[in-house]
């Protein structure tokens, strides 16, 4: 076989291929077809096919893949009822893509990191369900030196410390997700990272209940577009949504280059400074949330900032801020309903406004004039 040699163990009962071409450092497959798991079976030019698993749970190692420094796109295709009892990683050198294609349901679980993928090229990755149970374990970790694309319709979850659900660094960033949970300290729900363009998130839900650990936290270099149901902190500094954006690069952009767009049904925190929405903005912000609580002392449910020496450079009328607010409470100490510093108009409509607690004014407003 002039690709791989295959080495059967009949005494561990597992079967690994050994690629004898550089362009892949690993490939673990699993364990014996008689044991009803998903086996993945690596191809020629990077082509990976999975099956599904028959036995719940899957067995240790089962559909577990580890191939990276693919000089060939990688393209790897999960059956409805893939499980991998076992990390997935992926990575691609000389501007290689990866793609993931999910047939139906797919889940990766394990003690350490699920998904890993590091394109040197693009990534486009549909998973149904992720999860993690040991520290330093995110869910799905993505990096591409170009645009990452990146689907969940199921639950990405972690339980350790600095185990982010979703962790994604891409020049242009697109994820569409259902249900985000992580309950470990300094553990992020989602956090992106555009270095040359914009950021657009979907979810219905992202939830998570340690300390210092934000639902989301988004850094663009443009546009940044959030959209869902509900987001939810439970633990100490931990913020709902956490959005800035590259002064620089706004500049470069101009006028319209870096807006900032918010919109959920249902926004909480309730532990000490959870902030309920944190913006630094070098362009438009536009916020509309039905219900915004936050239930910790310094919470504020809205902190909100434009840059006065880029918006200046920008120009009148580029950093103007708007937010509607249904129902906006707040009910710790020094905890106001929302703070704005803008560089432009700023319109507010909130239908009901009510702070609780000490040293917690309704509207704390602030404009530095162009």
């Amino acid at each position: 076989m002039p690709v791989s040699t295959i080495l059967a163990s009949t005494s561990r009962r597992t079967i690994t291929i050994c690629s004898l071409a550089p362009v892949f450092a690993a490939a673990a497959l699993a364990a014996s077809p008689a044991a009803a798991q998903s086996v993945c079976t690596v191809g020629v030019g990077g082509v990976i096919d999975c099956t599904a698993s028959a036995t719940t749970p899957a067995p240790p190692g089962s559909g577990t893949i580890d191939v990276t420094g693919s000089v060939d796109p990688l393209v790897v295709t999960l059956a409805d009822g893939y499980v991998a009892n076992g990390p997935v990683n992926l990575g691609t050198i000389g501007g290689a893509d990866i793609a993931i294609i999910s047939e139906g349901v797919s889940t990766i679980q394990n003690s350490g990191p699920g998904l890993a993928a590091d394109s040197s090229g693009a990534i486009n990755a549909e998973v149904t369900n992720v999860s993690t149970t040991g520290d330093d374990a995110t869910a799905v970790a993505l990096t591409a030196m170009d645009e990452v694309i990146f689907t969940s319709d199921g639950t990405i979850s972690t339980i350790g410390t600095n185990s982010d659900g979703v962790a994604i660094e891409g020049q242009t960033v697109t994820a569409d997700l259902n249900l985000v949970q992580t309950d470990g300290l300094n553990a992020q729900g989602v956090e992106i990272i555009a270095t040359d363009g914009p950021i657009s998130l979907s979810f219905d839900t992202i939830e998570t209940n340690g300390d210092l650990s934000n639902a989301t936290v988004l850094r663009g270099t443009g546009d940044v577009t959030l959209t869902g149901r509900a987001l939810s902190t439970q633990g100490t500094d931990a913020i709902a949504f956490d959005i800035s954006n590259d002064a620089a690069a706004c500049i470069l952009l101009g006028t319209g280059g870096c807006d900032v767009t918010v919109a959920a049904e249902e926004v909480t925190t309730e532990g000490f400074g959870g902030i309920g929405g944190l913006i630094a903005n070098s362009g438009d912000t536009n916020i509309n949330i039905g219900v915004l609580r936050t239930g910790g002392d310094e919470a504020a449910g809205l902190d909100l900032s434009a840059s006065p020496a880029s918006c200046v450079t920008l120009g009148t009328g580029a950093c103007d801020t708007a937010f509607t607010v249904g129902a906006l409470t707040t009910e710790g100490a020094r905890s106001p309903g929302a703070i704005v510093r803008g560089s432009g108009d700023i319109t507010a409509d909130v239908g009901v406004l009510r702070t609780s607690g000490d040293e917690a004014a309704g509207l704390g407003l602030a404009v530095s004039f162009q």
